[in-house]
């Protein structure tokens, strides 16, 4: 569990620090003053290097997700090292903007839109460090509600929004992936396949590039490129673990199976002997 291995941390950080004024600072603490003073420092390093702890096995804990592809154990670590229950959802708007993608690629959809529309949006929108979090999310339900110009409307606004460079290159990702989404939904097929394509050109997650592969398989349906298409989805088939993209993979693979099988006995009856 990833919350323990944080606490086992948090403590030995603590420990460590302790053991280290004692050996250097406990000749010299003369007063009271001093003990203080010591305290006072222990206590202000335990705070920042817990802030890193924090977000070192945060880091951990999203990677449960994009790199180990098992949304099902991210959702339950999740809660677990955020400490997050029934009765305190609503004292952390975070647990509503990442336990979304959770659900998402778990295929859990009816509770997924539940989040969102439980999701306390006027707290989200004032927090900076939410806000693009939860339109890329509403901005994905609304796709898969076919509501394009109202995704389209939070990924503009996503995009005019002043966000850290560091955090640029993932809300772009999202963004793009979305676009490409709404344009392979409308029909748009050869612009989806080219902004899709750009978006794997890039750095990004093992799971964002799962869900353009399998997009880009779905275009090659579209466009009868059957092969490619097998071939994008057994790919989301080898790497995507516990996705919920791995049973949609399988089920177009057997659309196409279905495909070859009518497709062949057409073939044998118009080659019938006479």
């Amino acid at each position: 569990m990833i919350r323990k291995q944080y606490t086992i941390a948090y403590w030995l950080v603590f420990l460590g620090l302790y053991l280290l004024f004692a050996i250097f600072f406990r000749e010299n603490i003369q007063t009271f003053f001093d003990l203080i003073i010591a305290l006072v420092l222990i206590a202000l390093l335990v705070f920042v290097l817990n802030y890193f702890i924090a977000r070192l096995f945060s880091v951990k804990l999203l990677k449960i997700l994009t790199n180990e592809c098992d949304p099902d154990r991210y959702l339950s670590e999740y809660d677990s090292f955020y400490k997050i229950s029934d009765k305190s959802m609503n004292k952390h708007p975070i647990y509503f903007v990442n336990r979304y993608s959770g659900l998402i690629y778990s295929g859990r959809y009816t509770e997924a839109r539940q989040t969102m529309e439980n999701a306390p949006a006027p707290e989200l929108v004032n927090k900076q460090a939410y806000y693009p979090i939860y339109y890329v999310n509403a901005a994905h339900q609304n796709i898969l509600d076919g509501n394009y110009d109202d995704a389209r409307q939070k990924l503009d606004y996503i995009r005019n929004l002043k966000l850290p460079k560091k955090h640029q290159s993932i809300f772009i990702n999202a963004i793009d992936g979305n676009e490409a989404e709404i344009l392979r939904k409308q029909g748009h097929l050869p612009e989806s396949r080219a902004l899709l394509n750009e978006v794997l050109s890039r750095k990004i997650y093992k799971l964002n590039r799962l869900v353009c592969i399998f997009a880009l398989g779905l275009i090659d349906v579209d466009e009868q490129k059957y092969n490619d298409a097998r071939t994008a989805f057994s790919y989301v088939i080898a790497e995507g673990n516990k996705l919920n993209l791995v049973v949609l993979a399988k089920q177009e693979v057997g659309k196409i199976d279905i495909k070859d099988i009518d497709s062949k006995a057409i073939l044998s009856q118009t080659h019938l002997p006479e």
